[in-house]
């Protein structure tokens, strides 16, 4: 009974050090992305139509915002999900970047999901199937408003970047239309127990609680046999972006804060490494004085905004006779 309480304990500790830090940090972006994403919204940029739902369950629902150009072929579309832990959030939080993507001529959508509570034991596996599922009835609403989607770019923040980047890598592959690109700011790419204990448990301490925290995480029955034949990787990897690149990954901007505290910054590493392994197209911005909000390198907001535009007016504009999409 020691032990289990024991177990119990460190699992609690190393949750509500994550959560804390993520809720601490919910009102990303930092003041230096606010500035670019200061857009003068009215009728003549676009119009919100907000909780439209993609299932039946309490979270899911969905915010579009459409531009006011509503007479091309076709429209680019930037499903952007929203952080917060995995436990907290909404997509109202994001308002500014559809706004930002909107302005610029391409649908946006904000995707509410699935969050972990005391009352909801919901895991990471489930939020990702979320996301899967809201992606066509997103595309499809778009469709009847007059805003045909030929190709799509997903993106986030911290949780949500995760997210989107499962998503894209995992089951792009299904989407109703091409995913060109992933635009992710400070998204976890592992869960392994090693990289996120590090520097918070002993080694001993990590090892007791792997199972634990990996049953939470993936929402499979983890066990300790499971860790030592190394079997439980088969369920981490659905979620685990680093672990989903292969050489059909569509080209990803991304930005890591070299002293974040909320999200390893191994992450960073992990994930570019995988690119770099299978030759994948991707831009990588780090901030090397900020934390997990970005906050203190103004010059290298202003980088990831001008890759932003990049990836945006190369992979995601359409024309009238948008012939194939590129993928």
């Amino acid at each position: 009974m020691k032990k289990s309480l024991k177990l119990a304990l460190y699992a609690l500790a190393f949750i509500v050090a994550f959560v804390f830090y993520a809720q601490l940090n919910k009102s990303f972006p930092c003041a230096y992305a606010a500035d670019h994403l200061n857009v003068e919204w009215n009728d003549s940029v676009g119009t919100e139509v907000l909780d439209l739902s993609y299932g039946d369950g309490k979270f899911n629902k969905f915010d579009l915002y459409l531009p006011a150009d509503n007479t091309r072929d076709s429209y680019g579309l930037v499903v952007f999900i929203h952080g917060g832990g995995f436990t907290g959030g909404d997509k109202r939080h994001d308002v500014r970047w559809h706004r930002y993507f909107t302005s610029k001529g391409f649908v946006s959508a904000g995707v509410n999901y699935t969050l972990r509570s005391f009352e909801n034991a919901a895991s990471l596996t489930q939020m990702t199937n979320d996301i899967k599922a809201s992606v066509p009835v997103v595309v499809e609403e778009a469709r009847k408003r007059g805003y045909p989607i030929s190709k799509a770019a997903l993106g986030g923040l911290s949780a949500g970047a995760c997210l989107a980047m499962v998503y894209a890598y995992r089951d792009g592959a299904e989407a109703p239309v091409p995913v060109v690109c992933v635009i992710q700011l400070v998204g976890p790419t592992t869960f392994e127990p090693e990289v996120w204990g590090k520097g918070r448990f002993s080694n001993a301490q990590i090892e007791a609680l792997a199972p634990v925290w990996l049953r939470l995480i993936t929402g499979a029955d983890i066990t300790s046999e499971m860790m030592s034949s190394g079997d439980y990787k088969i369920s981490l990897k659905e979620i685990s972006p680093d672990a989903l690149v292969d050489e059909n990954t569509p080209p990803t901007l991304c930005a890591y804060g070299a002293q974040d505290k909320t999200v390893p910054f191994e992450c960073a590493k992990r994930l570019t490494d995988a690119f770099d392994r299978y030759g994948v197209e991707y831009d990588y911005v780090e901030f090397p004085n900020s934390g997990h909000m970005l906050e203190n390198d103004p010059e290298k907001m202003d980088l990831f905004f001008a890759k932003l535009d990049e990836y945006l007016d190369k992979r995601l504009t359409t024309e009238p006779d948008d012939g194939e999409s590129e993928k």
